[in-house]
C-alpha cells in the first residue's frame, strides 16, 4: 500500500478444444510523499518584545510554522501544550510535532529560547549630612546638591530607566534642613525607588554684643592716654558668638577652619 505498483494477474484457461491465457493489471499509485514543514529555531533577548503579550504572539506564530502536507490525509499535531518562556526568566520551551499518515510517522521539533535581560543595576550617591559652613554661599551648596543628584544612575536590564522625582531643590543655605531626593528606576521587568537625603545643618543662632555708651566728662580721665586706654576698652565691648567664623587656611581654600 505505501510502495504502490502493479501486479498482473494471469488466468490460463484449458479444454478439449480450447486454450486461453487472459491477464489483467491490479495497480496501486502509492501516496504523495509526506512533507512536513517546521519553523526556524528561536534565540531572541527578551529586550526584542515589547512586552509578555509580545512574546506570547510571537510564540504563537513560531508554532504555526508547523505544517504538513502530501500523503493520504496527513495530520500534525503539536504534542501537549507548550506556552511561551517567560519574559523576565528567558528560558528554552522545546516544541515537539508529530506527524501521522497511513504509510508515514514523524516526530519533529524545534526551541524556542529567550535571553533574559541583563540585571538591572541603579546607583545613589551617599546621604550627604553637612554643615552650612562648608559651603561659599548658596551658589555652592545649589552646584553641590546638583553633583549629589547627579549620583543617581542606573545601568543594565533592557534599557533601564532612571528619573528623579518631582524637582528638589536644595536647603536654604542659611535656615539648613534635610531634602530627600526619589530616584525611580522602570525597564521591562523592574522597577525600584531610590531615596537618600541632603542634610545641611543651619550655622547657631548669631549673638551679638555691645558696650553700654558711654556720655562722660573729659573730667573723669587723667589725660589723654587714660581717655585713649577706655576708648580701646569700650571697643573690646563689641563682640559675637554663635556662628562659623571662616578663616582661609590657604588662598585655594574655602570653608570653616574655627567657631566662636
Amino acid at each position: 500500500m505505501c510502495d504502490g505498483g502493479t501486479v498482473t494477474v494471469t488466468y490460463k484457461v484449458t479444454d478439449k478444444c480450447y486454450t486461453a491465457t487472459i491477464s489483467r493489471d491490479f495497480t496501486i499509485t502509492a501516496p504523495a510523499a509526506v512533507t512536513p514543514e517546521a519553523p526556524t529555531a528561536v534565540n531572541a533577548s527578551a529586550c526584542a518584545y515589547a512586552d509578555q503579550a509580545a512574546l506570547d504572539a510571537a510564540f504563537e506564530t513560531f508554532k504555526a510554522g508547523f505544517k504538513v502536507s502530501g500523503g493520504c490525509d496527513a495530520k500534525g499535531e503539536i504534542q501537549g501544550s507548550p506556552t511561551a518562556p517567560k519574559l523576565c526568566d528567558g528560558g528554552t520551551v522545546t516544541v515537539t510535532y508529530k506527524v501521522t499518515d497511513k504509510c508515514y510517522e514523524q516526530t519533529i521539533s524545534r526551541d524556542f529560547t529567550i535571553t533574559a535581560p541583563a540585571a538591572v543595576t541603579p546607583e545613589a550617591p551617599t546621604a550627604v549630612n553637612a554643615s552650612a559652613c562648608a559651603y561659599a554661599d548658596q551658589a555652592a551648596l545649589d552646584a553641590a546638591f546638583e553633583t549629589f543628584k547627579a549620583g543617581f544612575k542606573v545601568s543594565g536590564g533592557c534599557d533601564a530607566k532612571g528619573e528623579i522625582q518631582g524637582s528638589p531643590m536644595a536647603p536654604k543655605l542659611c535656615d539648613g534642613g534635610t531634602v530627600t531626593v526619589i530616584y525611580k528606576v522602570t525597564d521591562k521587568c523592574y522597577e525600584q525607588t531610590i531615596s537618600r537625603d541632603f542634610t545641611i545643618t543651619a550655622p547657631a543662632a548669631v549673638t551679638p554684643e555691645a558696650p553700654t555708651a558711654v556720655n562722660a566728662s573729659a573730667c573723669a580721665y587723667a589725660d589723654q592716654a587714660a581717655l585713649d586706654a577706655a576708648f580701646e576698652t569700650f571697643k573690646a565691648g563689641f563682640k559675637v558668638s554663635g556662628r562659623m567664623r571662616c578663616k582661609r587656611r590657604d588662598p585655594r581654600q574655602s570653608g570653616c577652619s574655627e567657631t566662636m
